[in-house]
């Protein structure tokens, strides 16, 4: 598995803040029934920019990717929703699309996680969750708050990539 943060769609690396001790989100939907969009949970081969909204078959030479995309805007006061669960209706943090929405206005930074697969036959693969269509993960921030500030200062902020190894 590998994580990566940036700033979301439409916000100003400058206005992007630290996420708060004890924030916990969830990114896609353990629930769902439907294929989910594809800026939240996509599959790929490996490190291919192509998102598929199903795994795709890979080359032998390449694995199965899932990426999850968390919400990058916050309510800035709730550390988790009253509604609480493996659901994606949490109310205190929600996906921005052109910068956050007033009843949610304080950005954060936007997590990505990759988790890689084996190369495998796609066909009837499932999740823990249930069918392919449930890909989520959770977050639940316990970083050290003054590495993290100093992180979104030197590398969100300044629009650098920080900490990528090739």
């Amino acid at each position: 598995m590998t994580g990566y943060y940036r700033p979301g769609a439409g916000v100003d690396p400058a206005d992007v803040v630290p996420y708060p001790a004890g924030l916990m989100m969830i990114g896609g939907d353990a629930h769902a029934e439907h294929a989910q969009s594809t800026d939240v949970v996509a599959w790929s081969c490996g490190t291919s920019a192509a998102r598929e909204v199903d795994p795709p078959a890979c080359p032998a030479n390449s694995t199965l990717r899932m990426i999850v995309t968390f919400p990058d805007c916050w309510d800035g006061e709730h550390l988790v929703s009253d509604d609480a669960g493996h659901t994606a209706d949490q109310t205190h943090a929600v996906y921005g699309t052109d910068g956050c929405p007033a009843d949610h206005p304080v950005p954060v930074p936007q997590l990505q996680v990759a988790i890689d697969y084996p190369p495998v036959d796609p066909e009837g693969l499932s999740l823990a969750s249930g069918s392919i269509r449930t890909g989520h993960a959770d977050f639940w921030n316990v970083w050290n708050q003054d590495k993290l500030a100093g992180e979104v200062a030197d590398c969100l902020h300044r629009g650098v990539v920080c900490g990528v190894s090739g």
